[in-house]
């Protein structure tokens, strides 16, 4: 089954909708699915998926290079962003080469609030300065904006807003975007679903019997076909490898057999 015509049978029944955007694993014939039915929408990828390639390249300092990969892809303006990719590169240059080929449009949008103890000092009932230490941002209720970028972005409260709001005894339901609230939810499942009674009674139509519904066309490729998704080793079986630990001198990287060190007594 060919991924375009999954997404031209999703386009019939989900269609074109505001601020759509289409999250994706790298995988090859889903992006050229995507952009094949779906061109004016942007495609992003999902960072959980890119780290897991990451992993699976570059093998040491893993842990500072997940701090310093999900700070940028958390980051929030250019500035922020251009700083975790720096401290990225110290880590691993060979890192920022591969993400810089990827595209950094492709994975720097993902959203986190920070709970921080914040001071608010209004300039007047629409503008209000927002303390955080010596950090300053700006919060303009009529825009529904923030210096910090988030609020705008999300279309939902970012950690300045809220504090506004609470200091203003205002609803910060009342700022975020339709699409978060619980009206919208409910309004999604609001269509009747008739049941279908038994088969026997059913009165279909002679010209939806006549129907033959054939699957897509598509070459065979030669080989045994792929799994649905090309899995990182560490991810397999939704466990964690554990690194080789030599039985006889207890270092980790290789096994008794090619172990050209003293016994390590217990």
């Amino acid at each position: 089954m060919s991924w375009e015509w999954i997404f031209e049978k999703f386009r019939i029944a989900y269609i074109r909708r505001e601020d759509m955007v289409i999250v994706l694993d790298r995988h090859e014939s889903i992006i050229k699915g995507a952009k094949k039915i779906y061109p004016e929408v942007p495609n992003v990828f999902c960072i959980f998926h890119l780290l897991g390639n990451i992993k699976s390249k570059f093998k040491k300092n893993l842990k500072k290079i997940k701090d310093a990969f999900f700070s940028a892809a958390n980051a929030y303006s250019v500035k922020k962003f251009q700083y975790h990719m720096k401290e990225l590169e110290k880590v691993d240059k060979r890192v920022r080469v591969y993400l810089e080929d990827v595209g950094y449009e492709k994975w720097a949008k993902k959203n986190y609030l920070l709970s921080v103890d914040l001071t608010v000092n209004p300039t007047n009932h629409i503008l209000f300065e927002v303390l955080n230490g010596d950090k300053k941002n700006v919060v303009d209720l009529n825009a529904k904006s923030c210096s910090c970028k988030r609020f705008q972005m999300d279309e939902i409260s970012c950690a300045h807003a809220i504090v506004v709001f609470q200091k203003c005894n205002i609803d910060p339901y009342e700022y975020c975007s339709v699409y978060y609230k619980k009206e919208t939810v409910v309004a999604a499942y609001k269509g009747t679903v008739y049941p279908a009674g038994n088969r026997d009674t059913w009165e279909v139509p002679q010209i939806v019997k006549s129907l033959i519904v054939n699957p897509p066309e598509g070459r065979i490729q030669v080989g045994r076909p792929k799994k649905r998704r090309c899995k990182a080793s560490w991810e397999k079986n939704g466990k964690t490898l554990k690194p080789i630990i030599c039985g006889k001198c207890k270092q980790s990287g290789h096994n008794r057999r090619s172990c050209r060190n003293p016994v390590k007594n217990d």
